[in-house]
C-alpha cells in the first residue's frame, strides 16, 4: 500500500431489526461519529429514546421511514426547559410523525431532549445518520427509554 495510505475496519453489528455500520470515520472524527443502518423489517418500529447531550442528523439514503418524535420539555409548561417525568408526558401528549425517503431528500435535525423512534415503509430502507457524541464515550450512556406505544401513538398507516 502506498504510504501514509490507510485502511481502517467499520465495526458491523446485526440483530433481527437491521444490520449497522457503526462510526465509519472513526479515525477523522474525534467527537461524532456516522452510522448506516440497512433496515429490513417494516412490521417493528425502533425507538423512543432521547439524549441529553446529543443531536443527531438522520438522512434517507435509500426507501422511506415514519420518524415519530415527542419533546421531553412537551409538558415543562412556564418551567422553562426543565425535564418533565416520561409518565407526566405520556398523558396528553401528541406525537408528531415526520417522514423522510429517498423521494423527498432532506436532513432530519434531532436535538436533545427529544423522544424519537421509527418505523421503515419500504422493506431494505437505508438511514445514514451523525451523532454529534461517539456512541462508546457518550451516547451509550446519554440514552432515557420508553416502550413503543407509551404515549399512545398509532405507528400504522392510516386509511384515507
Amino acid at each position: 500500500m502506498i504510504p501514509h495510505v490507510k485502511r481502517h475496519l467499520i465495526k458491523y453489528h446485526e440483530d433481527d431489526r437491521a444490520q449497522r455500520l457503526q462510526d465509519i470515520y472513526q479515525t477523522g472524527m474525534q467527537d461524532g461519529q456516522i452510522n448506516i443502518s440497512y433496515v429490513n423489517a417494516t412490521e417493528h418500529c425502533v425507538g423512543w429514546h432521547y439524549h441529553t447531550k446529543q443531536t443527531e442528523y438522520w438522512f434517507v439514503v435509500k426507501g422511506a421511514l415514519k420518524v415519530g418524535l415527542v419533546s421531553s420539555h412537551a409538558q415543562a409548561g412556564e418551567k422553562g426547559n426543565k425535564d418533565v417525568a416520561p409518565d407526566e408526558i405520556a398523558q396528553g401528549t401528541a406525537v408528531e410523525f415526520e417522514y423522510l425517503s429517498d423521494k423527498n431528500l432532506q436532513i432530519l435535525e434531532i436535538p436533545p431532549n427529544v423522544y424519537h423512534g421509527y418505523r421503515a415503509l419500504i422493506p431494505g430502507t437505508i438511514l445514514m445518520y451523525y451523532i454529534t457524541e461517539k456512541y462508546e464515550k457518550v451516547s451509550k450512556y446519554d440514552d432515557e427509554r420508553v416502550p413503543i406505544g407509551y404515549f399512545g401513538e398509532d405507528w400504522g398507516t392510516p386509511n384515507k
